[in-house]
């Protein structure tokens, strides 16, 4: 929901232009969710540069979950 949120903000302050993202973290995942799976037209993604992404999940929270 947050990506598509997102995408429906761009759409609306960037449409015909190109965005070039820069993400922290959860924000990462959301703008990868974005430029991956809803595929925007009205604006065009350039690049996306993530910061301390946990791209392949978290080790961390994988062992919470068995804890519980």
């Amino acid at each position: 929901s947050r990506a598509e949120s997102l995408d429906r903000f761009l759409r609306e302050k960037a449409a015909g232009k190109g965005i070039n993202f820069m993400a922290h973290s959860m924000g990462g995942l959301d703008c990868r969710h974005l430029i991956s799976n809803i595929n925007p037209t009205e604006y065009t993604p350039l690049s996306l540069t993530t910061i301390a992404t946990p791209h392949r999940g978290s080790p961390f929270m994988d062992w919470c979950r068995v804890s519980d």
